[in-house]
């Protein structure tokens, strides 16, 4: 009986850390002059599928979604300002990128990532949540 606790607990160590992700990214400061292209780079290590997001943190600010894989909007930050970011599910990349920088761009530039069963779960939450408040006669003002 204490061999098959001990393995139990051993399986589920090992699956707990299935789930765990890496994202690598351009390190240290991208110098580009103004004109020319810009490029980062960002890769992840993870067993299941991934959404990934750029956030971008200007100067004296918190940081703001900027770019984002799932269900790409383009009310994004970063599309309507030129960036653009192609998750290759292969390479397990999501390289962001502009063909022609401005001043305005300087900033520090996050790559991160999130799994989808976890995320899923959040948004039918919330569509729970806004059902709930429909059927009630809550109204957002």
């Amino acid at each position: 009986m204490f061999f098959l606790w001990t393995l139990a607990v051993v399986i589920l160590a090992a699956l707990k850390g299935v789930a765990a992700q890496q994202v690598n990214q351009t390190e240290g400061p991208v110098a580009v002059h103004q004109g020319n292209s810009i490029f980062l780079k960002c890769s992840y290590e993870s067993f299941f599928s991934v959404y990934l997001f750029w956030y971008v943190q200007h100067p004296g600010q918190a940081p703001e979604l900027f770019l984002r894989d799932l269900g790409k909007d383009g009310s994004d930050q970063g599309n309507r300002r030129g960036f653009a970011a192609d998750h290759n599910k292969n390479l397990k990349t999501f390289h962001m990128k502009k063909p022609t920088s401005r001043l305005s761009d300087s900033a520090v530039y996050f790559c991160a990532a999130g799994d989808t069963v976890r995320l899923a779960r959040t948004e039918a939450a919330r569509k729970h949540a806004q059902s709930k408040m429909k059927k009630v006669g809550y109204r957002r003002t």
